[in-house]
């Protein structure tokens, strides 16, 4: 399977998709020309386990550990991420403004029309960091789409969740533009209101020493009824987390996963497109 570069709204970042005419994914997107290449070979291989409608994250890699991890940390971000958009969950805090404006400024240089709004959501575990990234644009399609990433701290969970933002304006604009009957829907009120959250709250104060801990055994917690399905092919190991229960991907049924028990989902579209 080859690849492509395609155009992205930042010039300082490399996006890339398989070279199919009407398919943006697999896809993947990076500061270095190489990784970008190379995340979107290991996407490609993530689609084996595709065909398991009860599998709500996978992830490929070389290293056996490595891919399990990987898969394990998607799982909680998935649950985070559906969680807190089907059950209208709070906004925990704000990624420092200063921080926000040097992301925006180095990434979309001399482009006024771009807003970018990222926050921190409660984790589906008691460990790590999940941060949603809204990117904004109203004089432009898609206008307003989000991206999500799970981190050991918050500092990578931030900068995934930008990237994953970026990914999918990108991948929305190009769907729309190559493949209309393809066309992503994306909940723009919602997403509005979200951006309203994130701005209501606290700073984070992201290099202070409040700072939790990453333990891997704390994220496991929350994976305990998951069940590991893990396949080898061309050297990389394939890993996926399911649960017994069909979720087909949508966000509110990975919500019921991830919630607690006093917790109603209220939000029935779809977190991402």
């Amino acid at each position: 399977m080859s690849f492509q570069r395609i155009e992205s709204p930042s010039p300082k970042l490399y996006q890339v998709k398989v070279k199919t005419p009407d398919l943006f994914r697999p896809a993947a997107i990076d500061d270095d020309p190489f990784l970008a290449y190379k995340k979107a070979e290991m996407e490609q291989y993530e689609s084996i386990l595709s065909f398991n409608r009860q599998i709500v994250a996978t992830a490929a890699h070389k290293d056996k550990e490595v891919a399990i991890n990987n898969a394990q940390e998607e799982a909680v971000e998935r649950m985070s991420l559906s969680a807190w958009w089907a059950c209208e969950r709070p906004v925990l805090a704000r990624l420092d403004d200063a921080l926000v404006k040097n992301l925006h400024d180095y990434y979309f240089p001399g482009d006024s029309n771009f807003d970018v709004s990222i926050g921190f959501i409660r984790p589906a575990c008691d460990s790590g960091y999940v941060a949603v990234s809204i990117l904004e644009n109203r004089s432009d399609y898609p206008h307003i789409v989000l991206g999500g990433s799970f981190g050991e701290n918050p500092k990578e969970a931030s900068y995934k969740a930008f990237l994953e933002s970026i990914q999918s304006w990108t991948g929305t604009r190009w769907l729309g533009q190559n493949n209309p009957n393809d066309m992503p829907y994306w909940d723009t009120p919602e997403l509005a209101k979200r951006i309203t959250d994130i701005k209501k709250a606290k700073e984070l104060g992201l290099f202070t020493s409040s700072q939790k801990p990453f333990g891997r055994q704390a994220l496991l917690g929350c994976l305990e009824n998951s069940e590991l399905f893990l396949t080898k092919k061309d050297g990389l190991y394939v890993a996926g987390i399911g649960f017994n229960v069909e979720t087909s991907g949508l966000s509110h049924k990975i919500a019921e996963l991830g919630k607690r028990s006093s917790e109603e989902v209220t939000v029935f579209t779809q977190y991402n497109h």
